[in-house]
């Protein structure tokens, strides 16, 4: 069964020039990324080990309409080259897995 759909907001703090973990994508679910923000253009959000850039503005936010399927058991992570700490946010929706490949949405 599909679970019930869940807003999803993840906020960290990482340190100067290093990447940090913003979110992980629990086992068996699938997470619709629909924005990211970050606070300075040394920074930018990224999809685990694959190292695939999310965010694209030099600073702000990345709007996702409809929105991009990220699967269970990956790692969304803040990178931060900026030399101070600053924060990178997620906003999006959680829900049970369905089959298919991952879709990726348009920006705006």
């Amino acid at each position: 069964t599909t679970s019930r759909p869940t807003l999803v907001s993840a906020t960290v703090e990482a340190g100067g020039s290093r990447s940090t973990e913003l979110y992980r994508v629990p086992s068996g679910m699938r997470l619709l990324v629909t924005q990211t923000c970050h606070e300075h253009p040394a920074m930018y959000v990224e999809i685990g080990m694959r190292g695939e850039r999310i965010s694209f503005n030099g600073h702000g936010c990345t709007k996702f309409d409809p929105g991009f399927a990220v699967e269970g058991g990956e790692t969304l992570n803040c990178v931060n080259k900026s030399g101070e700490g600053r924060t990178c946010i997620l906003l999006g929706v959680s829900s049970g897995r369905r089959t298919g490949r991952r879709a990726r949405g348009s920006m705006t």
